[in-house]
C-alpha cells in the first residue's frame, strides 16, 4: 500500500495509512520554564543506586508475571500495550515511548517494595555491552518464571485479550489502523509461521543458554550497534537544531512509518534493540554484515517482556530530555514541531492504551501530555553525552549558527565510481563544507539521503557508503535499519551523522578543495540463506543534502 508520495511503508503488510485525527485541538506549547525538583530519579544501572534499584525491579517483575493474565498489569499484558499501540519510525516514538515507560515505571514502582524505585537506564554509549546483571535472575527471560512455549502464551492470553475493551470504539479504530481487526486477527499475526518478518514469541524452554543474550559470554554491542551508539554519531545526533530533524519524521498517525528517519532512532534505538534481540552481525570480507538471527524479544514488538527494554529506553528518553533542555537552554523554540498544524496534529494524536498503578486507563491520552516529563516527576543522574548537554555544552553554550545545507548532484555514467548513470550523487567539498568538516568545527554535519528503499525485513540494513574518488576506498556512514514489524518499501530519506566519516577521510588526506563526495547505498551480501542474497545489491541514491547544524 501506498500514501499519498506513492511511499509504502507498513507493518506486518497489513497497515493502512489512515487519517489524520479531524479537527485536532490545538494543545498549548510546552512553556521554557524551570521544572519543578523531580520526585524520583533514574540512576545509571552501573551505578550502585542502579544497581539496587535492580534488586526491586526483579520484585515488581516476580510478581507481575503471577498477575492473571485478565490484570493489565501483568508483565506479558504490559508488553502488549506495545506490541498494539508503539509507533516507529515517525515523529511519535518520542512522547508515546515517555508515557509507555512512564506508567510502566509507576506500575513497577507498586509491586517492587520500594515507594523510591525508577527505572535504572543503560547508558551504551559510556558501556557498549549489555550489563552483567541484566543476566542474573528474573532480568533474563530466559528465567523459569518466563512463559516457556507459544502455546502456553495463547493459552493464557488469547481469552484475556478477547476479553477486553480493545475490540470496540476507538480502541478498534487505532488497532485497525495496523490491520488488527479482531482479536482472531492478532494471533493469527502471533502464531502463523509463514507471516513474513515474524516470529514475535521467543521461548526459552531450552534453559539459560538457548535465550540470545545468554548465549555469550561476551555480550559487547556488535559491529552495527557498537558504532551507532558511539560518541561521535551521539555528538550528531544531539547536535540537531530542530524537533523535526532530531526525531524522525511526519507521518498520518503513529501506526504509519514515515518518509523521513531520524538518527537516534534508525541508528542507536533501532540497531541495539536488534542486536540484544539475538540478530548478530560481524565481520565479513571486510563488512559489518548480519551473520545470524538466533530470536529473541528485543528485536519484536513484544521487546517490552524482556526486562532489558526499559533500561534500553530510559536512556533514549534520557537523551530526548537533554536535549531538549540544551534546546531551550540555547533560546531555541523549535524542541517541538512547529506552531499550527504541523504541533495540533502532532499533539492531538491519540495513545488509548496506556493504564496507571491500579490498572485503570488513564485520562493523559494525546501525545502532547508527554510533551515534558511532567507529573511523571524523574530526572536523571547524570550520564555520557546527555551530561554535556545538560550542561550546555553542546548547544545552550554557543552561539546557535543558522544551518547550511550543500546540495547533491546526480554523477554522470563517465564519473561513475563503476555503476550505472543516476546511480549516485555527489556533493561538491566546497570551501565552505571543508571547513565544516574540521573536528573542532561550531556545527556538526549530517546527511540526508533519498533511496528507493528495498523491501528490507527485520536483520536487513540499506548501507550508505562514501568515496572521494575512484582510487580512494568507500567508507561506511551508516545504515537503514528497520526493527521490530516495520518492513520498509518505497522512497524514504535516511539521517546519518556524516562528521565522522569526513574525519576518517582527513585523516587519509582524501578531502581536498574542488573534489566530491560521492555516496552510493547498498544491501550488502550477508549470511547467505539468511538474507536470501549472495551479491552485494546496489541501490540507486535519488538525492543528497548535506546539513550543518
Amino acid at each position: 500500500m501506498s500514501d499519498s508520495n506513492g511511499n509504502v511503508f507498513s507493518r506486518r503488510r497489513l497497515l493502512t495509512g489512515g487519517a489524520a485525527i479531524a479537527a485536532a485541538a490545538a494543545l498549548p506549547k510546552v512553556p521554557a520554564r524551570a521544572q519543578a525538583p523531580a520526585r524520583w530519579r533514574r540512576y545509571n544501572v552501573m551505578s550502585s543506586a542502579g544497581q539496587q534499584m535492580l534488586v526491586y525491579y526483579q520484585n515488581a517483575i516476580k510478581a507481575m508475571l503471577a498477575l492473571p493474565p485478565s490484570d493489565p498489569r501483568n508483565w506479558y499484558r504490559l508488553a502488549f500495550t506495545h506490541y498494539l499501540d508503539c509507533p516507529h519510525m515517525n515523529w511519535w516514538l518520542f512522547p508515546w515511548h515517555r508515557g509507555f515507560t512512564g506508567w510502566a515505571e509507576q506500575i513497577v514502582r507498586r509491586f517492587s517494595g520500594s515507594d523510591q524505585f525508577a527505572f535504572p537506564y543503560w547508558d551504551w554509549t559510556a558501556y557498549p555491552q549489555v550489563p552483567a546483571s541484566m543476566f542474573q535472575g528474573l532480568l533474563t527471560p530466559s528465567n523459569p518464571a518466563f512463559i516457556p512455549t507459544l502455546g502456553a502464551f495463547q493459552s493464557a492470553f488469547q481469552p484475556a485479550l478477547g476479553a477486553t475493551t480493545y475490540w470496540q470504539g476507538a480502541q478498534l479504530q487505532q488497532l485497525q489502523q495496523r490491520g488488527i481487526n479482531s482479536n482472531s486477527v492478532l494471533w493469527t499475526q502471533i502464531t502463523d509461521p509463514t507471516n513474513e518478518n515474524f516470529p514475535v514469541f521467543f521461548p526459552a524452554s531450552g534453559g539459560g543458554s538457548s535465550y540470545p543474550r545468554v548465549r555469550n559470554p561476551n555480550p559487547q554491542l556488535d559491529c552495527k550497534a557498537g558504532p551507532a551508539v558511539s560518541p561521535p554519531v551521539l555528538k550528531s545526533a544531539m547536535a540537531a537544531q530542530d524537533y523535526m530533524t532530531f526525531s524522525s519524521g511526519q507521518s498520518a498517525n503513529h501506526s504509519q512509518a514515515a518518509k523521513t528517519f531520524g538518527i537516534l532512532e534508525n541508528m542507536s534505538h533501532n540497531k541495539v534493540h536488534n542486536d540484544t534481540g539475538g540478530i548478530v552481525s560481524g565481520i565479513s570480507q571486510g563488512q559489518c554484515v548480519t551473520q545470524a538471527n538466533v530470536g529473541g524479544f528485543m528485536q519484536a514488538f513484544l521487546s517490552p517482556v524482556d526486562p532489558l527494554f526499559y533500561l534500553h529506553h530510559s536512556n533514549i528518553e534520557r537523551l530526548w530530555t537533554a536535549w531538549t533542555a540544551a534546546q531551550i537552554a540555547g533560546g531555541s523554540t523549535s524542541y517541538l514541531p512547529p506552531k499550527g498544524p504541523q504541533y495540533d496534529q502532532w499533539a492531538s494524536e491519540p495513545f488509548l492504551f496506556f493504564v496507571d498503578a491500579a490498572g485503570n486507563p488513564v485520562k493523559q491520552n494525546r501525545a502532547g501530555d508527554y510533551a515534558t516529563v511532567g507529573g511523571f516527576s524523574y530526572d536523571y543522574q547524570p550520564g555520557s553525552v546527555g551530561a554535556a548537554v545538560n550542561g550546555a555544552k553542546l548547544l545552550g553554550g554557543r552561539r546557535r549558527l543558522p544551518v547550511r545545507r550543500f546540495v547533491g548532484e546526480t554523477v554522470p555514467a563517465a564519473g561513475m565510481l563503476g555503476g550505472a548513470q543516476g546511480a549516485r550523487v555527489a556533493v561538491r567539498l566546497q570551501p565552505a563544507l571543508l571547513q565544516l568538516a574540521r573536528t573542532n568545527a561550531a556545527q556538526e554535519l549530517i546527511v540526508k539521503v533519498e533511496v528507493p528503499a528495498p523491501h528490507l525485513m527485520r536483520g536487513q540494513s540499506l548501507d550508505i557508503l562514501a568515496s572521494t574518488g575512484a582510487s580512494g576506498p568507500w567508507v561506511p556512514v551508516g545504515s537503514l535499519t528497520p526493527f521490530g514489524h516495520i518492513m520498509i518499501d518505497g522512497n524514504v530519506v535516511v539521517t546519518l551523522p556524516l562528521t565522522p566519516t569526513l574525519t576518517a577521510l582527513r585523516s587519509r588526506n582524501q578531502l581536498r578543495s574542488g573534489g566530491a563526495l560521492q555516496f552510493k547505498a547498498v544491501v550488502p551480501a550477508a549470511g547467505g540463506a539468511l538474507l536470501g542474497a549472495s551479491a552485494e545489491q546496489e541501490v540507486p541514491v535519488l538525492s543528497v543534502v548535506v546539513e550543518a547544524h
